[in-house]
């Protein structure tokens, strides 16, 4: 229970949206490397939450929660839950890393609370030290969606967070150019946001945005060529209704013929 397969690195993962345990199960029989729970966007809070972690981990796949922000209580709250990882949203000055990365270790390195019966460590079954230990290799994440936070990048990775992910859709809007993600200076940005995230030895996660097979291709191609090594499919609302929708126009299709 709780192992942790994928540790960063190269990597596919997807988002999950929706309230229903049996996308995670989906996307983690598939043989997703992670899956990223959406707090934020997604339409649950934590009595689903938990659900949704046990269902991604139970067949494999590292569980990483998007929170609604990086304030020690909010980040206590998913690492009790027994996640592999957190992801906080705008995250645009190095303040904000390292408070992220002090509200993740335990007193020593950081704030986090104690306590020794959460599903964590199997409700107190497993030592504290299995605690420790798994504490110790949590992804620490923060979502680049900001001018100011692709400004800042250097800094924020200084601060110990072991990855960061990027926002394109909001990057757009940030930088004045209302979600137009095709935009060069979405692409420039993006690339410095990689390039920093290499040197400093973290993860850089590429959201990719295709949900056809040869979009996502075309996607991975160019990404592969400026370096990306992990990305993540579109959410399962994403995927969901793509594929109803290419069902119904294929077979609308079919009775015009």
């Amino acid at each position: 229970m709780m192992a942790q397969p994928w540790t960063g690195g190269a990597g596919v993962g997807t988002w999950i949206q929706s309230p229903n345990p049996e996308a995670c199960e989906a996307a983690a029989g598939a043989g997703y490397d992670f899956c990223i729970i959406d707090m934020e966007h997604g339409t649950f809070g934590w009595d689903t939450t938990v659900h949704l972690v046990r269902a991604t981990q139970a067949l494999g796949s590292a569980a990483i929660v998007r929170v609604l922000g990086g304030d020690q209580r909010t980040l206590q709250k998913a690492l009790d839950l027994g996640v592999d990882g957190v992801l906080v949203p705008k995250v645009e000055i190095a303040q904000q890393a390292a408070d992220m990365v002090a509200a993740c270790r335990f007193p020593g390195k950081g704030i986090r609370g104690a306590c020794g019966t959460t599903r964590t460590s199997v409700h107190g079954i497993h030592d504290f030290q299995s605690v420790i230990k798994r504490g110790n290799a949590l992804h620490i994440w923060g979502l680049i969606e900001s001018g100011p936070g692709v400004q800042n990048v250097d800094a924020i990775l200084a601060a110990g967070l072991t990855g960061v992910v990027l926002g394109p859709f909001d990057l757009a809007f940030s930088l004045g150019f209302e979600g137009d993600t095709g935009r060069p200076e979405v692409w420039d940005s993006q690339q410095r946001v990689l390039k920093a995230a290499k040197s400093a030895g973290c993860d850089c996660v590429v959201s990719l945005g295709g949900t056809e097979p040869a979009a996502l291709e075309a996607e991975m191609k160019t990404w592969r060529a400026a370096g990306a090594e992990t990305v993540t499919v579109p959410s399962d609302r994403a995927m969901l209704t793509a594929a109803y929708s290419r069902g119904l126009k294929t077979c609308r299709a079919a009775f015009s013929a």
